[in-house]
């Protein structure tokens, strides 16, 4: 019994977890943070990814200092570059706002 409710967990854990993938590349427009844990990105040309959230708007909710600096800076070089970015995008549900919920950021060298 005892291995039938862990394998019952681990399955909704791993189906709820994992339910992302990552963005077609795109160009930041305009970012800002705000008073809070948030990062709000707004691109071009993104698709809906997760229904009902706005194409081409993001927020990005990390779970530290660190890895926000980290996931900020990457947006701003994006920005001032002029080079491209992909989002790890949860296709489950919308983040705040109706946004795209990110948790990675890749930037691209093209």
């Amino acid at each position: 019994m005892r291995g039938l409710v862990i394998g019952l967990l681990f399955t909704f854990l791993s189906t709820s977890i994992w339910a992302g993938t990552w963005s077609e590349k795109q160009y930041v427009k305009r970012t800002f943070t705000e008073d809070s844990d948030l990062i709000i990105v707004y691109t071009d040309g993104a698709k809906e990814y997760a229904s009902g959230c706005h194409k081409s708007s993001w927020s990005i909710k990390l779970a530290n200092d660190q890895r926000r600096g980290r996931a900020y800076s990457t947006v701003m070089t994006a920005l001032v570059s002029g080079k491209p970015i992909a989002f790890w995008v949860n296709t489950d549900r919308c983040g705040v706002w109706n946004y795209h919920e990110a948790t990675a950021i890749q930037i691209y060298s093209e």
